[in-house]
Order: structure tokens, then C-alpha cells, then sequence
């Protein structure tokens, strides 16, 4: 829920869920019928219209707020209390939508199959939305939430010359969605049908089901009771299988060739050793581990949770050393850096001993944009193939599965908790090594050896190479 000043129109609206349905409208007094006039007047207007629509949830469907009972809320503040890391900003982010449409007062115990299935089909027709505020806005505030926009999809239309954004359609109230296209004045609602996959919704029922399992083992201190004796079954969609696409050793030279060197950094250290794009980017002096001769990365950098070690090869080493003197000499904890905004102008002029202000080396949160950018510059066609970076972890993969059979040694390599993810890369080096096989063996010629035989008259007969077939002479 919130509120915002619609600076085009100079008045305060409120933007919430209830029930899977959106209500927007401007904040006007009931009593003056004028708009009001601060935010503190805006958050009343918003109260009395969450009341009025979660009553209406409640009248049609039998249910609402009980005083007393064990609500969502409560689950979900137990579920959250489990969650840790980067993680928890998402979860939020769930709670938060199921919130507005199951009802954050709603009693657990009055969430049914009928009304899992009936968000799920809500779930479904929901657009893929892009977060268009900036970096200084924090994505999880729910202040913000009319940055988060539908995608795009297509070429990218002029921006729009006016203030704010045209979210609602002629009369104000209601919500178009999901794609935003040009009409030559505005951003005009118009949907595509790019909606959210099965894998997107089953992270917000996996949240459901860390709900409900919260409120099945919490015991009530004045009963004895759980406050949740028969959870509700939640029931995953089916995922579409991902087939990993590793990124051939060819492409990965020209990407380089023409990239940032933070981003060469970053992809020499997912190939080498098979690093996560997050975890490439994180890695600091103190993850060498020169005892064992390796990268130790703490448990707050890694996926699962755990400390992990990755052993280094004389390739390993190698980029370990340049990597840490270059950190060093740049005053920087971190093995990847880079020099800010306008950073590398300034370098260029020092080195053509031109008066420049000094550089500071910085991590960097993020390379997707530079990375795309260098695909653009090798000239990487676009064959439907997407090439992240991720996918330098995955011809890291693919060659451990190419060189050993072990299944265990290749999820150890991988990292990876769940083996079926292992069970992709180990198929595609098995496609791989049958496509080599075939490849050598198809452009081998076919060797014979000529044997001359006298007969009556000079005749020749090819015989196979390694034929065990003996020729009589018949002079």
C-alpha cells in the first residue's frame, strides 16, 4: 500500500491490493469532496479505503478479520523470521503481494485450496514488470511501487516528454495492463501477453507453503494447540527443463577483446573457477587461500550458505597473483574494481600525462549492461542464445563433466545442492563429446591398400586396411 503525489495533476493518490484487485484513485476528503492537500490526510483516505474493500472481501466470501485469531500476518512474520541473506529482500517482496490479495488480517485458517488456485490463476495473467527507478530508490520500498513498470518488449520507443506516467486509463480509477507501447505523447498501456512463468509464481507459493508450514508448527500458549492442525496443500506448476547453453572458448575471446577489463576481470574468474556472476564481483584478497592454493569463499557469498573452497590450477594461481597485486595497487580489497563514472577518461589523460583528478577504484555491483554492450561491439549474433556471463560457469561445468564420470566430483566442482541441475551440464558435455566423435570420425578418409594380382590378365583389387582376408596368387 501507498501513497504519491501525482506531480503532473498536483494530487495525492493511493495505490493498493486487496482480494487480486488493484484500487487506485485520488485521495479526496468525503466531507469537502475537494482533494486533500498533504500526506498525512492522503493515509486517512487510504485507511478508510482498505477498510471499505477488505470488507467487501469479507462479505463475499465469508471471511475476513476475526479478533483474537491467527492471521497471515503472523505466519508470514514467522516465515520471514527464517529467511536470511540476499534472499529476504524477495521474500518481502511475496509476502507483500499475497498480502494484497489473500489479506494480510485475513484468519489462516480460512485460506483454502479454492483460494491458492484462485491466485495462481491471478498469478498467471500478471505481466513481467522492469524496475525503472533509478539506483537510488530502494526497489523493496513499498513507496516505490509505481516504478515497477511493465517490460518492454521490442525496439525500445523515445522517451516520453511529459511528467509522470500514464498508469490508469481515461477515467482515472482502473489499471491497465501489462506493456507499455508509444503513442507519440505518452506510454500507452497495451498488453503482449509476456506474463509470468511457472518458475516466478512458484516463488511466491513457495512462500505461501513457508507460511503455512510457519502456522502449522506454531502452538498457541492458551490452548495447546497449532494454530494451523491441517495446512492447505500448495501445489508447484511444472518448470519448462533449462537446457545450460555454455559459452563457446571463441566467443568468450572476441566478448574480451572489446570489454571493460573489470569485465574481462570478472569473466577470466567465472572461467577459471566457475564463480557465479555475484560471486565473481564480491571476491576480496582475503578469499585467497595460499595454504591450499584456492579461492575459500565465506558463507554470506555463496548460494548455499556454507563455506566452500575451490581448489586453483596453474591457470588459477596465475590470475589470483595479477589480481592481487593489481587490487593492491589500487588501494582495493576487491579482485574486481572499477574507477566510477567518467573514471576511465581520467585514467587516459593521466597516461598522456594530461592533469587529471585521481581515480578511485570501487567494486562494482553489477556488469550486465557493459557485458551486453561488449556482445554488441564483438559482433555476437543474436540467435536466440543469451550468453550471460552465467554461461562462463557453465562451459566451466561442462569441461569438468567432459573430463570425469564421477557424478560427485562434478557436483563439487558445480557447487550445486540439487544434483538434477548438475544432471543438465553432465548432458550436455555427453552431447558434446558424441559431436567431437562423430566430427573426427566423419572427416577421416577411408584408407585402403592397393594389392596388385596377376592374372591372366593385370587387374587391381582394394582391400580394407586391417583385412584379415588372404589373397591367393594366382601366377
Amino acid at each position: 500500500m501507498t501513497v504519491y503525489l501525482d506531480k503532473a495533476r498536483g494530487v495525492w493518490r493511493y495505490d493498493f491490493w486487496r482480494g487480486g484487485e488493484r484500487h487506485v484513485n485520488d485521495c479526496v476528503d468525503p466531507d469537502t469532496g475537494e482533494p486533500v492537500r498533504s500526506r498525512h490526510q492522503a493515509l486517512k483516505i487510504e485507511r478508510r479505503a482498505i477498510v471499505a474493500a477488505e470488507a467487501k472481501i469479507g462479505k463475499g466470501r465469508g471471511k475476513g478479520v476475526r479478533p483474537g485469531s491467527f492471521t497471515l500476518a503472523h505466519a508470514a512474520d514467522l516465515h520471514l523470521a527464517t529467511v536470511d541473506g540476499r534472499h529476504r529482500v524477495n521474500v518481502l517482496g511475496y509476502i507483500r503481494e499475497l498480502f494484497g490479495f489473500l489479506g494480510a488480517a485475513t484468519a489462516i485458517t480460512d485460506i483454502n485450496t479454492e483460494d491458492i488456485q484462485r491466485y495462481v490463476a491471478w498469478a498467471k495473467k500478471q505481466p513481467v514488470r522492469v524496475w525503472c527507478g533509478g539506483s537510488k530508490r530502494k526497489a523493496d520500498d513499498p513507496a516505490h511501487a509505481r516504478y515497477w513498470r511493465p517490460n518492454h518488449i521490442g525496439p525500445t520507443p523515445p522517451r516520453a516528454p511529459f511528467k509522470g506516467m500514464a498508469w490508469w486509463d481515461t477515467t482515472g480509477t482502473s489499471v491497465v495492463m501489462p506493456q507499455l507501447i508509444w503513442d507519440g505523447t505518452a506510454w500507452a498501456p497495451k498488453g503482449t501477453g509476456h506474463f509470468r512463468t511457472p518458475t516466478t509464481i512458484n516463488l511466491y507459493l513457495d512462500c505461501l507453503s513457508g507460511c503455512f508450514t510457519a502456522a502449522h508448527e506454531h502452538v498457541d500458549p492458551a490452548t495447546g494447540q497449532r494454530s494451523l492442525p491441517f495446512p492447505p496443500r500448495v501445489t508447484r506448476l511444472p518448470e519448462p527443463k533449462r537446457r545450460a547453453t555454455p559459452l563457446a572458448d571463441a566467443e568468450l575471446d572476441r566478448i574480451e577483446a572489446v570489454a571493460p577489463p573489470w569485465v574481462t576481470d570478472a569473466a577470466e574468474l567465472a572461467r577459471v573457477f566457475g564463480l557465479r556472476r555475484t560471486e565473481a564481483l564480491s571476491s576480496t584478497i582475503h578469499w585467497i587461500d595460499r595454504a591450499e592454493g584456492g579461492l575459500r569463499l565465506p558463507p554470506e557469498a555463496t548460494k548455499s550458505g556454507d563455506e566452500e573452497f575451490i581448489p586453483a590450477g596453474p591457470d588459477g594461481i596465475e590470475l589470483l597473483d595479477r589480481l592481487e597485486q593489481q587490487a593492491r595497487e589500487r588501494g582495493a580489497v576487491h579482485l574486481v574494481t572499477w574507477p566510477g563514472p567518467g573514471g576511465l577518461a581520467r585514467l587516459q589523460k593521466a597516461a598522456s600525462g594530461e592533469e587529471a583528478p585521481p581515480v578511485e577504484w570501487r567494486p562494482l555491483r553489477e556488469i550486465k549492461r557493459a557485458w551486453r554492450s561488449a556482445k554488441a561491439n564483438a559482433g555476437i549474433p543474436s540467435d536466440g542464445r543469451r550468453r550471460r556471463v552465467h554461461d562462463i560457469r557453465a562451459r566451466f561445468i561442462t569441461e569438468i563433466a567432459s573430463l570425469t564420470r564421477s557424478a560427485s566430483a562434478i557436483q563439487g566442482a558445480a557447487r550445486h545442492a540439487d544434483f538434477s541441475t548438475t544432471q543438465g551440464y553432465i548432458e550436455i558435455a555427453d552431447d558434446e563429446l558424441r559431436a567431437a566423435v562423430a566430427s573426427s570420425t566423419g572427416r577421416r578418409e577411408r584408407r585402403t591398400n592397393v594389392v596388385a594380382i596377376k592374372t591372366g590378365t593385370e587387374s587391381h583389387m582394394e582391400v580394407p586396411h586391417g583385412s584379415r582376408r588372404k589373397i591367393k596368387d594366382t601366377g
